[in-house]
C-alpha cells in the first residue's frame, strides 16, 4: 500500500497538491513517506480552530480594556489587524487608531475612526461620545466572520454597510437554530454583542 502511495506520489507536481520529497522504505516495518511540511496543518484543524481564534480575540480585548495598565480602546478591531502566529494563536494588532479610556474623558470621542464595514452604529452616525463598547460591536461582527468564513455584508460597499448597519439596524444574518458552523454560544452571544444600544453589549469580561 505504501509503496502504491509512493509511486503515486512522486508522479504528481502541482502547487495545490502536497509535493513528494521521498520515502524511506529500507525497512519493511518502518516504511515512511516524506512529503513537504505545510505549516498550517490541516482544514479540519483550521476549521475547529474557531472557538480559540474567537476566545484569543476575547481575551486580548479584555486585557485593553480592564487590565492593561492604562486601559485602551481599540477603535478599529476587524479581521484584518487580527493575526495568527504559527501555533495558531490569535494577537490583536494595529493601534493606530486606539485611544487611552482616560484621553476619552478630554477627546471628543466623535470621529469615525477605522475600517467602516466593522464600525458600531454610534460611531458611524456620529450621534454622541461613543466608549469602549464600540469595541464589542466590531468584535462580534469579527466572530461572526470567523464562523461564517464570509464579510460582512459582502455585496455592499463598507460605507453602504455601516449605514445598513447604523440606520436599518442591520445585521449578518444568523441560523434560527445552533448549527456545526454557529453553535449555540454563538447564537447566544452575537445578538447581544452587536446590539444597536451601547448599554446592552456586554463587556469583554463577561463574553
Amino acid at each position: 500500500m505504501l509503496c502504491r502511495e509512493v509511486s503515486i506520489l512522486s508522479k504528481l507536481a502541482h502547487p495545490n497538491v502536497v509535493s513528494f520529497v521521498g520515502a524511506v522504505l529500507d525497512d519493511p516495518s518502518q516504511f515512511a513517506i516524506i512529503t513537504e511540511f505545510v505549516s498550517n496543518g490541516s482544514l479540519f484543524s483550521l476549521l475547529h480552530e474557531q472557538k480559540r481564534i474567537s476566545f484569543d480575540i476575547a481575551q486580548g480585548m479584555c486585557y485593553l480594556h480592564e487590565s492593561a495598565v492604562m486601559p485602551v480602546i481599540h477603535r478599529d478591531l476587524n479581521s484584518h489587524n487580527i493575526l495568527i502566529h504559527m501555533d495558531g494563536r490569535a494577537v490583536v494588532a494595529d493601534f493606530g487608531e486606539s485611544r487611552f479610556m482616560c484621553q476619552t474623558e478630554e477627546e471628543n470621542m466623535t470621529k469615525q475612526p477605522g475600517n467602516l464595514r466593522w464600525m458600531a452604529p454610534e460611531v458611524f452616525s456620529q450621534s454622541g461620545r461613543y466608549d469602549h463598547r464600540v469595541d464589542v460591536f466590531s468584535f462580534a461582527l469579527v466572530i461572526w466572520e470567523v464562523h461564517s468564513a464570509e464579510l460582512p455584508f459582502s455585496h455592499l460597499k463598507p460605507a453602504a454597510a455601516a449605514a445598513e448597519m447604523a440606520y436599518k439596524r442591520a445585521r449578518p444574518p444568523l441560523p434560527e437554530q445552533p448549527t456545526a458552523q454557529f453553535p449555540a454560544a454563538v447564537l447566544t452571544l452575537l445578538p447581544i454583542a452587536w446590539h444597536h444600544e451601547p448599554a446592552s453589549r456586554p463587556d469583554f469580561s463577561q463574553v
